[in-house]
């Protein structure tokens, strides 16, 4: 800002030099051209003086108003830089920075939304950065459109964005963000959005928490979308899964879409219906450290095949816990085996000792298993299964969820 007004001096100051050399000099050529008398070049001279300070001073003033709108333009422009994305138009990291130090210091409750653009790497790639850019713009507007009303939108860097509702009406929150997120993903075949949240209220948390557990939220649901780089942990260990058991993934799809209506019908949140989705597609992914042979046995296992058999949730408990963006579900995938009356496996714990996602998933995966073929039986029929869910209600089964999923498959 010092070097533009100082520029700015300079060139007032130049341009002022040179009008005044030229007036000096043409103005006396010309009366000399035209008055011989001393006493009237004398006074003619006077009113040239005066008649040089009203135009200088005319031009003066026209100069300094001109630089000094240039100057507050620049000072703008700078301010809009230090705190506004220049390519989005929203607020920047260090305005984000601010607003958090703001909600933090007055202890305002809000939501907070974080948000990327997956697959915006391949725009880049297989089209230009021009066309990457004008995604980013396009997204930004619709956060701007979704989220018009007393709210905080920032363009943190590259392709994440974070929302800040100053409020705690979080259903309405959650009714925008699947709006959003429908919006983005129905219309777009190379990008999708993913979006985790929270609330100061309703998870009781301060704004610094909130922002963690959104962070993590957002993350579990980059798991799931195809077009994240994160997706790629979920496809490498499907892949090996699907490739060394009888696991198929159409299991997996059928899994995960019954687990969605039982979620929605006992009105779990969108981090449990996340984690649940997940959980469809991983519970049994401690199969991978389970020896083939016993996998695809096609008769009955032994007492020692069996044994090896149930370590399979433990091994999965294992690995999801040794990677962050399944860290979450890991005990979940350690009890889906556990049964309603405490003879399940491996803890033997018992009614809801047991997580309620790993209660869904358990009856879920045992209709599917039992309605479709596997190495060492025939499909039961829907009915057949429907009568050993109901035989297994209150021992291996929770009653209250096998009458929510009854309710979905009838």
């Amino acid at each position: 800002m010092a070097n533009i007004k100082i520029k700015s001096a300079l060139k007032v100051a130049g341009i002022y030099f040179l009008f005044s050399s030229i007036w000096i000099y043409a103005s006396d050529f010309i009366l000399h051209l035209f008055i011989r008398d001393i006493d009237d070049f004398a006074n003619a001279s006077m009113i040239k003086g005066m008649l040089f300070v009203f135009i200088s001073s005319i031009i003066i003033y026209s100069l300094v108003k001109r630089e000094t709108k240039n100057i507050l333009k620049a000072s703008i422009m700078i301010s809009d830089l230090e705190f506004y994305d220049p390519l989005t138009g929203l607020y920047n990291r260090k305005s984000f920075e601010n607003e958090i130090k703001n909600i933090a210091l007055n202890n305002y409750q809000v939501t907070v939304i974080m948000t990327d653009i997956n697959g915006l790497r391949m725009i880049n790639t297989l089209f230009s950065y021009e066309s990457g850019n004008e995604f980013l713009i396009k997204y930004a507007k619709k956060l701007q459109k979704f989220f018009a009303n007393n709210s905080f939108i920032a363009r943190l860097g590259g392709d994440e964005f974070v929302v800040i509702l100053r409020n705690c009406d979080f259903e309405s929150a959650t009714r925008l963000v699947e709006m959003l997120r429908k919006d983005v993903n129905d219309n777009n075949s190379i990008c999708t959005t993913s979006i985790g949240y929270s609330s100061t209220c309703v998870d009781k948390h301060d704004i610094y928490d909130s922002l963690k557990l959104s962070e993590e939220r957002l993350q579990k649901d980059k798991l799931l979308s195809l077009n994240s780089t994160s997706s790629q942990i979920i496809t490498t260990l499907k892949t090996t899964l699907f490739e060394k058991s009888d696991e198929t993934e159409s299991h997996a799809f059928r899994m995960e879409a019954y687990v969605v209506k039982v979620a929605d019908k006992l009105k779990l949140d969108l981090a449990q219906k996340t984690d649940l989705k997940l959980l469809a597609i991983l519970h049994d992914i401690g199969k991978i450290g389970i020896d083939d042979s016993i996998l695809k046995k096609p008769s009955s296992l032994t007492v020692d095949e069996w044994i090896e058999m149930r370590q399979h949730s433990s091994i999965g408990y294992n690995m999801a816990s040794t990677i962050k963006q399944l860290e979450p579900i890991a005990y979940y995938i350690l009890t889906h085996h556990e049964r309603f009356d405490g003879s399940g496996y491996p803890h033997g714990l018992k009614g809801d000792q047991i997580p309620l996602l790993s209660r869904i998933i358990a009856i879920v995966d045992a209709y599917d298993a039992m309605t479709n073929d596997r190495v060492y039986r025939k499909a039961l029929s829907k009915e057949e299964a429907i009568k050993e869910i109901i035989l297994n209600k209150g021992s291996q089964f929770d009653p209250s969820i096998v009458e929510v999923f009854l309710e979905i498959i009838k």
